[in-house]
């Protein structure tokens, strides 16, 4: 629980809800139901200078509250970041034909054990189903 001191700027007061808000997002996405899927990922995200970045991994598990990726970049906690998961036909031969875009905030990075790769959890807040394109395969 986060408390606010009785002489808090509006700057600390917005801070410590945000934090709290944050905690509480957290809370309801480890009660959401996670799939186990390991597909291809595509994300990008804008660094602490501003650039943006562009890296691809794979997921380990998808929620109705976000993403666990596998990469060898991680982007920084509290990053905002859109990402693609490439979904495979329905017979698993063919074309992808589905993309889930969507995009959320860095909320933990972590080392993988005896590994150069990262993971990292997504709290999201927009998901959305299309259809593949030839972009999707570029970005």
């Amino acid at each position: 629980m986060f408390t606010v001191p009785l002489m808090a700027s509006d700057t600390e007061r917005d801070t410590a809800t945000g934090l709290q808000e944050a905690a509480d997002r957290v809370k309801v996405a480890r009660k959401a139901g996670r799939y186990s899927l390991r597909l291809p990922v595509q994300f990008s995200w804008r660094d602490e200078q501003g650039t943006r970045r562009t890296s691809a991994g794979s997921t380990r598990d998808i929620s109705p509250a976000g993403s666990y990726i596998i990469s060898e970049q991680c982007p920084q906690i509290g990053a905002a970041i859109k990402y693609q998961v490439r979904l495979p036909s329905q017979d698993g031969q063919g074309e992808v034909e589905l993309v889930l875009r969507a995009a959320g905030h860095v909320i933990r990075c972590e080392l993988l054990n005896g590994m150069k790769l990262h993971g990292f959890a997504v709290l999201g807040n927009r998901f959305a189903f299309g259809r593949a394109t030839t972009s999707d395969s570029n970005n």
